[in-house]
Protein backbone atom coordinates (compact mmCIF):
# COMPACT_ATOMS: atom_id res chain seq x y z
CA UNK A 1 0.00 0.00 0.00
CA UNK A 2 1.08 3.53 -1.06
CA UNK A 3 0.67 5.57 2.19
CA UNK A 4 2.03 9.00 0.29
CA UNK A 5 -0.75 8.49 -2.31
CA UNK A 6 -3.48 8.19 0.25
CA UNK A 7 -2.53 9.97 3.07
CA UNK A 8 -2.73 13.88 2.79
CA UNK A 9 0.39 16.02 4.78
CA UNK A 10 -0.67 18.01 7.56
CA UNK A 11 -0.25 21.82 7.65
CA UNK A 12 0.01 23.63 11.03
CA UNK A 13 -2.47 26.71 11.44
CA UNK A 14 -0.56 29.98 11.58
CA UNK A 15 2.66 31.44 10.54
CA UNK A 16 5.83 30.73 12.26
CA UNK A 17 7.99 33.24 11.70
CA UNK A 18 11.62 33.22 11.60
CA UNK A 19 13.13 36.20 10.56
CA UNK A 20 11.11 38.87 12.26
CA UNK A 21 11.96 40.41 15.29
CA UNK A 22 10.36 41.52 18.59
CA UNK A 23 9.27 45.28 18.59
CA UNK A 24 9.41 45.69 22.69
CA UNK A 25 9.33 49.61 22.19
CA UNK A 26 6.56 50.02 19.75
CA UNK A 27 3.90 47.27 21.55
CA UNK A 28 4.19 49.41 24.92
CA UNK A 29 3.78 53.07 22.91
CA UNK A 30 1.25 52.17 20.64
CA UNK A 31 -0.51 50.96 23.63
CA UNK A 32 -0.28 54.36 25.15
CA UNK A 33 -0.73 56.47 22.12
CA UNK A 34 -2.50 59.36 21.58
CA UNK A 35 -5.85 59.38 19.65
CA UNK A 36 -6.46 62.73 17.60
CA UNK A 37 -9.62 62.82 15.75
CA UNK A 38 -8.42 64.94 13.03
CA UNK A 39 -5.96 68.19 12.02
CA UNK A 40 -4.20 68.84 8.74
CA UNK A 41 -0.84 68.53 11.07
CA UNK A 42 0.33 68.08 14.70
CA UNK A 43 1.31 70.99 16.13
CA UNK A 44 2.91 70.80 19.56
CA UNK A 45 3.36 73.98 21.69
CA UNK A 46 6.82 74.45 23.13
CA UNK A 47 7.63 76.62 26.17
CA UNK A 48 11.03 77.74 25.40
CA UNK A 49 11.70 80.43 28.12
CA UNK A 50 10.82 81.99 31.05
CA UNK A 51 8.65 85.63 31.24
CA UNK A 52 11.10 88.20 32.04
CA UNK A 53 7.47 90.33 33.01
CA UNK A 54 6.13 90.33 36.20
CA UNK A 55 7.71 90.02 40.21
CA UNK A 56 7.23 91.31 43.41
CA UNK A 57 5.41 94.57 43.94
CA UNK A 58 4.64 97.21 46.49
CA UNK A 59 1.49 99.33 47.37
CA UNK A 60 1.06 101.57 44.30
CA UNK A 61 3.56 100.18 41.99
CA UNK A 62 2.93 100.26 38.09
CA UNK A 63 3.19 96.57 37.23
CA UNK A 64 4.75 95.07 33.85
CA UNK A 65 1.98 95.20 31.23
CA UNK A 66 4.01 94.02 28.23
CA UNK A 67 3.51 91.48 26.47
CA UNK A 68 6.52 88.92 26.02
CA UNK A 69 6.89 85.67 23.79
CA UNK A 70 7.66 82.84 25.76
CA UNK A 71 6.25 79.80 23.52
CA UNK A 72 6.30 78.53 20.01
CA UNK A 73 5.04 75.32 17.59
CA UNK A 74 6.72 72.57 16.58
CA UNK A 75 5.03 71.16 13.49
CA UNK A 76 4.93 67.03 12.39
CA UNK A 77 3.89 66.04 9.35
CA UNK A 78 1.28 62.90 9.44
CA UNK A 79 3.01 59.84 8.34
CA UNK A 80 1.88 56.90 6.36
CA UNK A 81 2.80 53.16 5.67
CA UNK A 82 1.32 50.32 3.50
CA UNK A 83 2.13 46.73 2.48
CA UNK A 84 0.60 45.33 -0.43
CA UNK A 85 -0.83 42.27 -0.72
CA UNK A 86 -0.94 40.63 -4.45
CA UNK A 87 -3.09 37.63 -4.85
CA UNK A 88 -4.47 36.25 -8.33
CA UNK A 89 -8.30 35.56 -8.49
CA UNK A 90 -7.60 32.07 -9.56
CA UNK A 91 -5.45 31.13 -6.52
CA UNK A 92 -7.98 32.92 -4.50
CA UNK A 93 -10.97 30.88 -6.16
CA UNK A 94 -8.58 27.44 -5.82
CA UNK A 95 -8.38 28.08 -1.99
CA UNK A 96 -12.03 27.92 -1.18
CA UNK A 97 -14.06 25.10 0.12
CA UNK A 98 -12.40 22.33 2.35
CA UNK A 99 -9.24 22.02 -0.20
CA UNK A 100 -8.21 25.54 1.01
CA UNK A 101 -6.86 24.35 4.36
CA UNK A 102 -6.32 27.64 5.30
CA UNK A 103 -7.93 31.03 3.91
CA UNK A 104 -5.06 32.47 1.71
CA UNK A 105 -5.95 36.12 2.10
CA UNK A 106 -6.36 35.72 5.95
CA UNK A 107 -2.99 34.49 5.92
CA UNK A 108 -1.55 36.59 3.72
CA UNK A 109 -2.82 39.84 5.55
CA UNK A 110 -0.87 38.41 8.62
CA UNK A 111 2.08 37.71 6.77
CA UNK A 112 1.89 41.36 5.31
CA UNK A 113 1.30 42.82 9.15
CA UNK A 114 4.65 40.81 9.83
CA UNK A 115 6.68 43.02 7.20
CA UNK A 116 4.86 46.40 8.11
CA UNK A 117 6.25 45.42 11.65
CA UNK A 118 9.19 45.52 10.84
CA UNK A 119 9.13 48.29 8.29
CA UNK A 120 8.02 50.11 11.56
CA UNK A 121 10.04 48.51 13.79
CA UNK A 122 13.37 49.63 11.39
CA UNK A 123 12.20 53.37 11.45
CA UNK A 124 11.54 53.98 15.17
CA UNK A 125 15.45 53.77 15.01
CA UNK A 126 16.61 55.16 11.87
CA UNK A 127 16.89 58.65 11.36
CA UNK A 128 13.98 60.07 9.16
CA UNK A 129 14.22 60.14 5.18
CA UNK A 130 11.87 60.73 2.87
CA UNK A 131 8.34 59.90 3.64
CA UNK A 132 9.39 57.78 6.76
CA UNK A 133 8.10 58.91 10.15
CA UNK A 134 10.25 60.53 12.63
CA UNK A 135 12.41 58.43 14.81
CA UNK A 136 13.90 58.12 18.30
CA UNK A 137 17.65 58.86 16.80
CA UNK A 138 15.60 62.24 15.24
CA UNK A 139 14.24 63.31 18.72
CA UNK A 140 17.13 62.86 20.87
CA UNK A 141 19.68 64.13 18.79
CA UNK A 142 21.50 67.79 19.56
CA UNK A 143 21.56 69.04 16.31
CA UNK A 144 25.18 66.48 15.81
CA UNK A 145 23.40 64.54 13.05
CA UNK A 146 20.15 65.90 12.82
CA UNK A 147 20.38 69.67 12.69
CA UNK A 148 16.13 70.31 12.42
CA UNK A 149 13.16 68.71 14.34
CA UNK A 150 9.50 69.71 14.19
CA UNK A 151 10.32 72.84 11.84
CA UNK A 152 13.02 74.02 14.38
CA UNK A 153 16.35 74.43 13.94
CA UNK A 154 18.71 73.09 16.63
CA UNK A 155 21.40 75.44 15.74
CA UNK A 156 19.34 78.58 16.12
CA UNK A 157 17.39 77.60 19.17
CA UNK A 158 20.05 75.37 21.61
CA UNK A 159 17.12 74.61 24.21
CA UNK A 160 15.25 72.08 21.24
CA UNK A 161 18.72 69.99 21.60
CA UNK A 162 18.27 66.46 23.04
CA UNK A 163 20.71 64.91 25.53
CA UNK A 164 22.78 63.27 22.98
CA UNK A 165 26.23 61.60 24.28
CA UNK A 166 28.05 59.88 21.53
CA UNK A 167 31.21 59.56 23.34
CA UNK A 168 30.89 55.70 23.88
CA UNK A 169 33.20 53.42 26.06
CA UNK A 170 32.65 50.48 28.26
CA UNK A 171 29.05 50.61 29.60
CA UNK A 172 29.51 51.27 33.32
CA UNK A 173 26.89 52.05 36.58
CA UNK A 174 28.80 55.93 36.83
CA UNK A 175 28.11 56.37 32.75
CA UNK A 176 24.32 55.49 33.00
CA UNK A 177 24.17 57.51 36.21
CA UNK A 178 25.30 60.40 34.53
CA UNK A 179 23.31 60.10 31.44
CA UNK A 180 20.27 60.00 33.74
CA UNK A 181 20.85 62.95 35.68
CA UNK A 182 21.11 64.93 32.54
CA UNK A 183 17.67 63.61 31.43
CA UNK A 184 15.64 64.34 34.75
CA UNK A 185 14.13 67.68 36.19
CA UNK A 186 13.36 67.37 39.93
CA UNK A 187 10.36 64.31 39.80
CA UNK A 188 10.54 64.09 36.07
CA UNK A 189 12.56 61.61 35.23
CA UNK A 190 13.05 58.99 32.68
CA UNK A 191 9.79 56.51 32.89
CA UNK A 192 12.04 53.68 30.57
CA UNK A 193 15.15 52.87 28.93
CA UNK A 194 15.70 51.02 25.86
CA UNK A 195 19.00 49.33 24.64
CA UNK A 196 19.92 46.41 22.48
CA UNK A 197 20.24 42.44 23.81
CA UNK A 198 24.02 43.00 24.34
CA UNK A 199 24.13 46.30 26.20
CA UNK A 200 20.98 44.96 28.34
CA UNK A 201 23.23 41.62 29.31
CA UNK A 202 25.91 43.92 30.04
CA UNK A 203 23.79 46.05 32.47
CA UNK A 204 22.49 42.94 34.39
CA UNK A 205 26.16 41.49 34.51
CA UNK A 206 26.87 44.83 36.53
CA UNK A 207 24.12 44.43 38.69
CA UNK A 208 25.05 42.67 42.18
CA UNK A 209 23.75 38.69 41.89
CA UNK A 210 20.66 39.89 44.73
CA UNK A 211 19.81 42.92 42.65
CA UNK A 212 19.69 40.83 39.60
CA UNK A 213 17.44 38.45 40.65
CA UNK A 214 14.91 40.80 42.61
CA UNK A 215 15.57 43.61 39.39
CA UNK A 216 13.94 41.23 36.87
CA UNK A 217 9.80 41.23 35.87
CA UNK A 218 7.74 41.16 33.14
CA UNK A 219 5.81 44.43 32.16
CA UNK A 220 3.72 45.16 29.11
CA UNK A 221 3.15 41.76 27.14
CA UNK A 222 5.46 39.65 29.03
CA UNK A 223 8.91 41.42 27.77
CA UNK A 224 11.84 40.67 30.08
CA UNK A 225 12.90 43.87 32.21
CA UNK A 226 15.83 45.32 34.46
CA UNK A 227 15.86 48.32 36.46
CA UNK A 228 18.22 51.09 37.02
CA UNK A 229 17.14 53.46 39.82
CA UNK A 230 13.61 52.02 39.72
CA UNK A 231 13.10 52.78 35.98
CA UNK A 232 12.67 49.68 34.16
CA UNK A 233 15.10 48.76 31.11
CA UNK A 234 14.25 46.80 28.54
CA UNK A 235 15.98 45.59 24.99
CA UNK A 236 14.65 46.27 21.62
CA UNK A 237 16.07 43.72 18.69
CA UNK A 238 15.73 46.99 16.39
CA UNK A 239 18.46 49.53 18.74
CA UNK A 240 21.41 50.17 17.01
CA UNK A 241 23.99 48.21 18.35
CA UNK A 242 25.43 50.16 21.34
CA UNK A 243 22.87 52.82 21.77
CA UNK A 244 20.92 53.42 25.31
CA UNK A 245 17.73 55.70 24.94
CA UNK A 246 16.10 57.46 28.12
CA UNK A 247 12.39 58.21 27.34
CA UNK A 248 9.91 59.76 29.79
CA UNK A 249 6.34 60.69 28.77
CA UNK A 250 6.00 58.16 26.98
CA UNK A 251 2.02 58.30 26.54
CA UNK A 252 3.03 61.93 24.58
CA UNK A 253 5.38 60.18 22.02
CA UNK A 254 3.32 58.37 19.57
CA UNK A 255 0.16 60.12 17.97
CA UNK A 256 -2.84 58.34 15.83
CA UNK A 257 -4.81 59.73 13.79
CA UNK A 258 -7.66 57.02 12.53
CA UNK A 259 -5.96 54.37 10.88
CA UNK A 260 -2.88 56.54 10.66
CA UNK A 261 -0.18 57.05 13.19
CA UNK A 262 2.54 59.86 13.59
CA UNK A 263 5.73 59.54 15.36
CA UNK A 264 5.75 62.29 17.55
CA UNK A 265 8.35 63.31 20.25
CA UNK A 266 9.91 65.82 21.81
CA UNK A 267 13.78 66.03 22.74
CA UNK A 268 12.72 67.35 25.89
CA UNK A 269 11.60 64.32 26.77
CA UNK A 270 13.85 61.83 25.62
CA UNK A 271 18.01 61.28 25.58
CA UNK A 272 20.18 58.78 23.73
CA UNK A 273 23.81 57.65 24.60
CA UNK A 274 26.32 55.62 22.77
Amino acid sequence: MNVTALTRTKILPGITDQIGKDLALFRRLWGKAQRISGGRKIEQVVKYAQSTQGGWYAKSDTLDAAQEDTMCRAYFDWRAIHQPIVLFNLDIAMNRGPEGVFDLVRTEGQNAMLDLKDKVGTAMFTAQTGNAMDSLVDACDDGTNVSNYGDISRSSFTWWKGNYNGTGGSLSLSMLATQYDLCRSGSDVSTILVTDKTRWTAYEALLQPQARYTGTNNIDGGFQTLYFRGTPMIDDEYVTAGYFYFLSKIRDLFTTLQRFFLWLLCPEKVSLSL
